[in-house]
């Protein structure tokens, strides 16, 4: 997941999500399955056992290629949980996975406060290009103290949100990237320097089918 000049790849970021040591996921048989009902296991994992003596909180979102939330569920605890923990099934009916792409959003809350959150693409092999003609957000980047923050400004959400250095990535490093980030919403990351960073993204504003960047 990083390549030969040690710069890291988009699947670091998606492998360092998954392997968080508190983490909430959806299982799939498929990675395609426009047109089909849906039952998807939803599972919540706490190695480090973060979630003694709080409240927590899981959040599955699905929306569908224009960005917009087609059905939303919570699963509610407290306390330590046994790792891990199937919480439920989080479904959708035939006429709501009939959508290309397809996205999920799976978050943890302690205590009311975000966490921890990754994010899944579904049926997109049937629209070869469609993640990257989805409707486009906007950005804001400000640093200070080691960390960037990026903001979206847009109303739709933004969709494998990073930040980068051009012409410095296998140097510049950053403690998360390819994240999603839903309208007004912010985020802050560390990185290894702040000097000539822009915002990319998959539905960047004014971009095209192709990965570009905008300064901050």
């Amino acid at each position: 997941c990083v390549d030969w000049y040690g710069a890291p790849k988009i699947s670091h970021y998606i492998f360092q999500d998954a392997f968080a040591p508190l983490h909430a996921c959806v299982l799939f048989r498929t990675l395609n399955f426009a047109g089909t009902p849906a039952k998807l296991p939803v599972f919540l994992l706490d190695d480090a056992n973060e979630l003694r003596h709080a409240g927590w909180t899981v959040v599955v979102r699905a929306f569908r290629a224009d960005l917009k939330e087609i059905k939303g569920e919570e699963y509610t605890g407290s306390d330590s949980i046994k790792s891990p923990s199937r919480l439920g099934d989080f479904s959708l009916t035939f006429e709501q996975t009939d959508s290309t792409p397809l996205f999920f959003v799976v978050e943890v809350k302690k205590d009311g406060v975000l966490v921890h959150r990754t994010f899944y693409w579904m049926n997109y092999e049937a629209d070869k290009g469609c993640l990257l003609t989805l409707p486009q957000t906007t950005f804001a980047l400000k640093t200070e103290d080691g960390k960037a923050t990026v903001t979206n400004t847009g109303d739709v959400p933004g969709v494998g949100v990073s930040v980068e250095r051009p012409g410095h990535a296998d140097s510049f490093t950053a403690s998360d990237g390819c994240f999603w980030l839903d309208p007004g919403e912010e985020k802050s990351i560390e990185v290894s320097s702040m000097q000539g960073m822009a915002v990319t993204a998959w539905n960047l504003q004014g971009r095209k089918p192709s990965w570009r960047t905008v300064k901050g």
